[in-house]
């Protein structure tokens, strides 16, 4: 994602910056000049090399274990995040004027990975009357800090589930093609931040779509808990908040220091979009930290390819009558109950 990185003209602090990145061929140059950007160009390389093979074997384990092609999808996207930051992240550190493009690209993953995560976790519950039923009449706090005020859910609840979450995909995703145009085209502009800059309002646009959409998961994680605790929805739902800041959110970040003069404009990145590679050099430390922990709630058998959807508390009959087939409650259970 592109970022505003420069404060106005008149600020000494751009003055020394370079107005364009360099080609390839000259930055590659530049790179093994360096012995600081050489290493971190090796430690680029050799994580996304890593992160790439434990993904391929993880799609394999998964593949092979859960039948339900919807389920596996989803599943196969939010495995498949961390190595396409990282794959992204390694190109346009070493193609530096490719690297807006780049960094659309791992924004505008994430933003179509937070749809296929609520189509996962309405998955879990077992279809959306199924969530339904179960979180209807549920109390959850309206603010992340306290209890109070809170809101009985009703039986709208999936659908404002959607409408929060889903709005950050489509707004998103828009705003994303519709940078990327402005980009190409050379209207995009990097140096300043002003009132006439279309980057200013694609910023703030983000930044509100995204506060909408951390509430959105916070409020599924409050009405889930107790009903997909076997599922580990609580780290499952912080691993896509934290996906959020590093691949959307952190840019932004990033391009203020900048523009405040924080991120100073020298070597080795001096150019005015000093914080793309910033957030390229990162993004990629931070995805590859995050991909352990991704497989361990995403890739292993409990919760993912064998549960069963029940209520913390609640004991099961002690006569039942089952019938050998597909489940519409339970998520991998191979029962259903008569």
């Amino acid at each position: 994602m592109a970022t505003p990185t420069t404060m106005p003209p008149d600020n000494i602090t751009n003055s020394t910056c370079d107005a364009e990145d360099p080609p390839a061929d000259e930055w590659l140059d530049e790179i093994f000049a360096d012995s600081s950007l050489t290493a971190w160009l090796i430690v680029i390389i050799v994580c996304t090399i890593v992160v790439f093979i434990f993904y391929v074997e993880s799609i394999i384990h998964i593949g092979l274990r859960v039948s339900h092609k919807g389920r596996r999808l989803s599943i196969f996207w939010i495995l498949s995040m961390c190595p396409v930051y990282c794959i992204v992240s390694m190109i346009g550190f070493i193609l530096p004027r490719g690297m807006v493009l780049c960094n659309v690209m791992a924004a505008l993953f994430y933003a179509i990975g937070l749809y296929f995560f609520l189509a996962l976790i309405l998955y879990y519950y077992g279809g959306d009357e199924a969530a339904i039923m179960k979180m209807t009449d549920t109390e959850i706090p309206l603010l992340f800090c306290c209890k109070k005020p809170s809101i009985t859910l009703d039986e709208k609840c999936v659908f404002w589930f959607k409408i929060t979450i889903g709005q950050f995909t489509v707004l998103r995703s828009g705003l994303l093609y519709l940078e990327a145009i402005l980009w190409m085209d050379g209207s995009l502009n990097l140096s300043t931040i002003s009132w006439t800059d279309a980057s200013l309002y694609i910023y703030a646009i983000t930044f509100v779509s995204a506060i909408v959409a951390l509430w959105g998961l916070l409020m599924l994680l409050y009405a889930s808990k107790k009903h997909l605790y076997s599922y580990y929805i609580t780290p499952k739902v912080w691993i896509m908040v934290f996906a959020m800041l590093i691949s959307n959110l952190q840019i932004v970040l990033l391009g203020i220091l900048a523009t405040t003069g924080a991120l100073p404009c020298k070597k080795p990145f001096h150019t005015v979009s000093r914080a793309n590679y910033w957030q390229s050099l990162l993004l990629t430390l931070e995805a590859t930290a995050l991909f352990p922990i991704v497989l361990l709630y995403f890739r292993t058998k409990k919760g993912n390819v064998v549960g069963v959807l029940e209520v913390k508390g609640e004991r099961p009959k002690k006569r039942r009558f089952y019938k050998k087939g597909g489940s519409s409650s339970s998520l991998y259970n191979t029962y259903t109950v008569l």
